[in-house]
Order: structure tokens, then sequence, then C-alpha cells
């Protein structure tokens, strides 16, 4: 074995030590959070109700509205984004969002859910 080979297994060996560890505990983390999200969803979903936000001092005259509605998946319950009925616009933000949109009247907008992979559909009727 060379030196080059030698260096770069011992540079291996420091790695997986230092940073294996450091790793695994963030797939671990990644692991819970879906875990949450997914039980929030749930939660949400069965909430099936819009709640007001509460009211605070500068609140006078100014009409409450309801929360951003979620658009949840239909098989696991995980968020996909947040509709605003008032001004009929939807939300998604995530790093690799996939979105498959038709405009207008009979329109549709389709993205898989990050979590389970399940196909979402809204449609839009005038």
């Amino acid at each position: 074995m060379g030196i080059h080979e030698a260096l770069a297994a011992e540079i291996d060996a420091l790695l997986e030590k230092h940073v294996g560890p450091l790793r695994r505990t963030v797939e671990s983390m990644d692991r819970e959070q879906d875990a949450h999200a997914k039980q929030i969803g749930y939660l949400l979903s069965k909430m099936g109700e819009q709640v007001a936000p509460p009211e605070d001092e500068n609140s006078e005259g100014r009409e409450i509205q309801a929360f951003d509605q979620p658009w949840l998946c239909a098989k696991c319950g995980a968020r996909i984004g947040l509709y605003d009925e008032a001004q009929d616009i939807l939300r998604i933000k995530y790093k690799a969002q996939i979105l498959y949109i038709a405009l207008g009247t009979g329109g549709f907008i389709k993205s898989p859910c990050r979590h389970c992979g399940e196909m979402n559909e809204v449609t839009h009727q005038d």
C-alpha cells in the first residue's frame, strides 16, 4: 500500500470517527421531524375548522381573518402547502417541490407528498 492509500484510509477513519456520529444524529433528527410533521398534519386535518388569530391591543377596528387552510396529503396527512381563500393563493415552500399546474377554470395543481409519495390534486372551478 502506497503512502497515498495509507493517508486516504487514515482520513476516512478519522472522518467516520468524528463526522459519522454527527451524520447519524442528523439523520435521526430528520426522521423525528418527519414523524412530528405527520402527527401535526393528522391533527390539523382532524380539527377541520379555522381558528381566528389572537387579538392584540392594536386589533381594534381590524377585521379578524381566519388562518390559511393547510393543504394536506390525502394519504398520510403531511402538509403540502397553505391556501389563502381570501386571495385565492396556494403557497408551497420546499427545496425540491414538484408541481403540475393547469391554469384557469377546470385547472388543477398536482403535487406528490414528500413523505409518502401519494399524488395530491386540487382543482379550480369558477
